[in-house]
């Protein structure tokens, strides 16, 4: 893949309460992609496999934006902003099964998108509330990927993807107790149109084809009607002594379909806690870090078939389970320019595999670095 990009940036202080910043972006992209399959037992035999991604593919992009910032008091500001987005992306379809359904497509997209905030201050606390819009185009993955996913699954292009379009609001608050404690915390929700999900699909009216000689389902990313995403975060800062810090954060995010389906890019709940030790030149840290468990009836569709990615239960249903690791480091500052740490990650030796995805993460392991600076 090459990748280009080029940015302008510049602002301009109106008054001494009201400052704009504007630019512009273009960003290109060009994709070449060959599959090539072989025999183990031969591997001079050679043919032409199934591309991961459609060969010759480009994706472009022009943006204009434009952001204020307005200080209405000493102690309330306003910001604002608003950018426009030109995509045009080209995809020549090659499906090795099929050829007669090659096709070259070509998507064009006009995104405009906007935000709009208040924030309350003092010297002790800070109290916001945001509106924003967003979008996201499909990609070259989106719109033209032929991929067999999982066994008795064929993921095949759809081309007629629009863009999913996000209406966001969020409120929060930053508040300082005292010398020792402060806190952080928001609630945010979201409405999602025309959200891009990976759900059954039909291929020259049929929703099974045989693909490498099996019967395979049909599916392809779709956009569906609207999906609903809200959940929060907060943060505990704690200062137990001049040397002794300790600090939380946990959040929750959810995520629904307009069928009621758990959408598959949510997260879990997860949390991490930490408490440093600092004297000088040298300092340690232990951390926990913890991941909840997704319930089987939690699960979204497209996820409860894959057996070699998640955990069985008794019943024969799939789920996440839930991990925790506990990581400890150590940093000395030599002088300004070295620093030397050490440490050790997952020290419980936890066997576990982040939500959605297809690697086990390492057990324990220990690390020394040296970073130096001239």
């Amino acid at each position: 893949m090459n990748i280009g990009q080029l940015n302008m940036d510049a602002s301009k202080k109106i008054s001494e309460k009201f400052e704009i910043i504007y630019g512009s972006e273009i960003i290109g992209n060009s994709l070449r992609s060959n599959g090539e399959g072989y025999h183990t037992l031969n591997p001079d035999s050679t043919w032409k496999a199934q591309n991961r991604y459609a060969d010759g593919s480009t994706w472009n992009s022009a943006s204009v934006f434009l952001s204020t910032n307005y200080d209405i008091s000493p102690s309330m500001a306003l910001s604002s902003g608003v950018r426009v987005n030109k995509i045009a992306m080209f995809t020549p379809i090659e499906f090795n099964s099929f050829p007669e359904v090659n096709e070259d497509v070509y998507l064009n997209f006009l995104a405009p998108s906007g935000s709009l905030g208040l924030t309350y201050y003092k010297s002790n606390f800070k109290y916001f509330i945001n509106f924003s819009t967003g979008f996201r185009a499909p990609n070259i993955d989106d719109a033209s990927k032929v991929f067999n996913s999982q066994p008795g699954c064929l993921i095949v292009p759809n081309t007629d993807l629009r863009e999913e379009r996000l209406y966001s609001s969020e409120v929060g608050m930053k508040q300082k107790l005292n010398h020792w404690i402060a806190l952080d915390a928001s609630f945010y929700y979201s409405y999602l149109n025309n959200a891009m999900l990976r759900a059954p699909f039909e291929f020259r009216g049929s929703d099974s084809i045989f693909y490498d000689g099996e019967l395979s389902q049909v599916l392809a990313i779709q956009n569906l009607d609207y999906a609903w995403i809200w959940g929060y975060q907060f943060g505990l800062r704690s200062e137990l002594s001049k040397r002794l810090f300790w600090t939380v954060h946990w959040s929750h995010p959810f995520g629904r379909d307009s069928q009621g389906e758990t959408l598959r890019h949510i997260n879990p709940f997860n949390a991490t806690s930490q408490i440093v030790y600092r004297r000088k030149k040298w300092s340690c840290n232990m951390t926990l870090r913890y991941n909840g468990e997704v319930a089987p009836e939690d699960m979204p569709l497209s996820e409860r078939s894959k057996i070699q990615r998640y955990a069985i239960n008794d019943l024969g249903q799939t789920y996440s389970p839930a991990w925790y690791t506990i990581n400890i480091q150590s940093t000395y500052e030599v002088n300004k320019n070295i620093v030397l740490r050490i440490g050790m990650e997952n020290l419980m030796n936890i066997k576990y595999r982040p939500y959605s995805s297809g690697i086990t993460a390492p057990g324990r392991s220990v690390f020394i670095a040296l970073r130096c600076s001239i």
